[in-house]
């Protein structure tokens, strides 16, 4: 609730004269938070109207290019990126229609000619009658692998990532 120009200056006065912000607050039957925040305030009998507090500090297209250049950020390092907060992110894709997406991934070591090689010993092996025998051993790798990325809708997002363990 706003109070009246003519009461806040009767206020102030009230304050500035030497008189306590608590009797103030208890003579105009107003709460002494009220009373601080007028003294805090550079134009004390000027109210702030409710609503955008000023233009938008987001730019849409340096948030596409970034999307662009970097698709496995997630929206909170997006956020800390622009100096904004999670949920203008968060607008800004959806109104720019860039969904999250589960990547496809291939892998850095693929080799077309090994493939094959590999795969014409496979069958020749089960066309014999031997039995396959599969060993497992990837081991374990340090980096973390992000499964998700952010693109436009419609678009598919394909990473690479090591199958050798470091």
């Amino acid at each position: 609730m706003r109070y009246s120009a003519d009461l806040r200056k009767r206020v102030l006065d009230f304050v500035e004269e030497g008189g306590s912000i608590t009797a103030a607050s208890r003579t105009f039957c107003i709460l002494r938070m009220c009373i601080y925040t007028w003294l805090k305030s550079k134009d004390t009998l000027t109210s702030k109207k409710p609503g955008p507090r000023g233009p938008y500090r987001l730019n849409y297209e340096a948030l596409k290019q970034h999307v662009i250049d970097f698709p496995d950020h997630t929206q909170l390092e997006r956020a800390s990126h622009f100096g904004v907060s999670k949920h203008c992110i968060w607008y800004a894709l959806k109104k720019l229609k860039i969904t999250r997406k589960k990547k496809q991934f291939g892998y850095k070591e693929q080799c077309a000619v090994k493939r094959d090689t590999y795969m014409s010993a496979l069958t020749a092996a089960l066309r014999e009658g031997k039995t396959p025998v599969y060993i497992d051993e990837s081991g374990f790798t340090i980096e973390a692998v992000r499964h998700y990325a952010y693109a436009p809708r419609g678009a598919i997002v394909s990473d690479l990532r090591s199958s050798q363990p470091r």
